[in-house]
């Protein structure tokens, strides 16, 4: 690991992480970005690891960044430090390829753990937001065979993430340079998938761990 980009709308949280990853790894360049679009415009080369807090963009917006991000360069690994974390947006994130996920409760030691571990290739998730997440998982670990999995396709997962986050069909038409007409019909299939019928059962939904994204070289197999 030689490259982290620490993402927060705050400057003192980014400078409280960049003194503590200096004063705990050495030789590793650290850059600081407001977010994922100041990211974008400014920087052209993939860090290591992405340690990613309080941001502008919605949820949707930042899972649609990760998601290219891990396409583009899987080996790249991101962490969340979440300061209001709930199951939606926990396993919403872990669905777009987080690697590690905390909460701003969690102990800075917790955070030090994390690193290593997804520097190691594991996963990682806290204490705190594991307590969030053991409910629906075992509520839903009594059969968890693939058979029993629903699989999105990346655009079906995209649709889904703008749905829940007010954008209508126009305007999802209008972010991802598609026609309107087939932004319906992924809509409609999308719901035929999941046996739903509204916004509300939508995001219940994707709350479900049996519910999952592939990705693009999965497609085909």
């Amino acid at each position: 690991m030689k490259t982290i980009a620490v993402i927060d709308k705050h400057p003192i949280v980014r400078a409280g992480l960049e003194i503590f990853i200096k004063n705990n790894f050495s030789k590793i360049s650290i850059e600081e970005f407001e977010s994922f679009y100041h990211f974008n415009k400014v920087c052209d080369k993939t860090p290591d690891l992405f340690i990613v807090g309080n941001m502008i963009e919605l949820p949707s917006k930042q899972c649609e960044f990760i998601i290219k991000l891990k396409e583009k360069n899987s080996a790249a690994k991101v962490i969340i430090y979440d300061e209001n974390p709930d199951v939606f947006k926990v396993l919403l994130f872990f669905k777009s390829g987080v690697n590690g996920y905390l909460s701003k409760g969690s102990d800075i030691s917790d955070l030090l753990e994390c690193i290593l571990d997804v520097q190691n290739g594991k996963n990682y998730v806290s204490n705190d937001v594991l307590e969030l997440l053991l409910p629906k998982w075992v509520s839903t670990a009594q059969d968890p065979s693939d058979r029993n999995q629903i699989k999105l396709t990346p655009r079906e997962f995209e649709i889904a993430n703008f749905l829940i986050s007010g954008f209508t069909v126009e305007k999802i038409s209008k972010e991802i340079q598609r026609q309107a007409t087939t932004i319906y019909a992924i809509k409609k299939k999308l719901f035929n998938k999941l046996n739903i019928s509204n916004l509300v059962d939508l995001k219940d939904a994707l709350e479900n761990p049996q519910v999952v994204r592939l990705f693009k070289s999965q497609e085909l197999s």
